[in-house]
């Protein structure tokens, strides 16, 4: 049997990876808690979101498997929590050494604390695609901290990302996504090749921020097996972790 112990497991990886479904994934199928959209709206005080979820009758793990750029439709589903994060990382670019010595990191301790006791003492799974910047100091910080770190084909991330700043702003040419450093002449390329560099860039960041964190904190997975063999890839993910499985009424039926 698996027990339950304190532990924080941040989905990342680069923009249009398929994270957020992996997040999904991991709150439906495994024993773990989670910022549901209506404790979201309690960025200041999650505890007292959760509880006011509780209170709502809005706690049951409901998963609806469904999302657009990130957000996801029913106040049961799992929340990026974008809100309380921003108090804490900057979530479109990697942080410098200073910018992250000014973290608040006793307090960010202590709430994530405070959100595990809530949850049951069980497991904690977010989804923090940003957090792919920062894992290096993350896991110096937060010694509980663990991560599911998603790699996708560089191509497909780009092509999507294009897809996305047309479908969102109907301009392909439009800003989509994370801001790593880029030369002031990559920002007047054509949307597919400024896509290439600022993908490629975020790319290789997160890359060196992963060889920063010790083997058996951090999971690497590619969003081909993803979406090929998903049961296989949670089982796998259920023994480096040692997570419960927890199935869980999907939202249609």
């Amino acid at each position: 049997a698996h027990e339950l112990r304190l532990m924080y497991i941040f989905v990342t990886g680069n923009q249009r990876s398929g994270t957020t479904f992996l997040y999904q994934l991991m709150c439906a199928m495994f024993d773990v808690g989670y910022v549901n959209n209506i404790a979201a709206k309690f960025p200041e005080s999650p505890c007292r979101g959760l509880r006011a979820a509780t209170d709502l009758g809005l706690d049951e793990k409901r998963v609806s498997f469904r999302s657009e750029y990130g957000n996801t439709p029913l106040l049961t589903d799992p929340s990026e929590f974008g809100w309380f994060w921003r108090r804490f990382f900057d979530l479109e670019r990697p942080m410098d050494k200073a910018a992250l010595d000014r973290v608040a990191w006793n307090e960010l301790r202590a709430i994530l604390g405070a959100i595990h006791e809530d949850c049951g003492g069980k497991p904690l799974v977010f989804k923090c695609a940003a957090m792919g910047f920062q894992m290096g100091r993350v896991s110096l910080e937060i010694p509980e901290a663990r991560f599911l770190y998603v790699v996708r084909s560089l191509n497909d991330v780009i092509q999507s990302t294009v897809n996305a700043s047309l479908q969102r702003h109907g301009d392909a040419g439009a800003w989509y996504g994370f801001r790593p450093p880029m030369n002031p002449s990559d920002m007047r390329l054509p949307p597919a090749e400024r896509a290439s560099v600022q993908v490629r860039s975020t790319n290789a960041l997160m890359e060196s921020e992963a060889r920063l964190v010790l083997a058996d904190r951090c999971f690497t997975l590619s969003f081909a097996s993803l979406c090929s063999a998903p049961f296989a890839l949670l089982d796998r993910i259920q023994q480096r972790f040692g997570l419960r499985p927890a199935m869980v009424q999907h939202a249609d039926s």
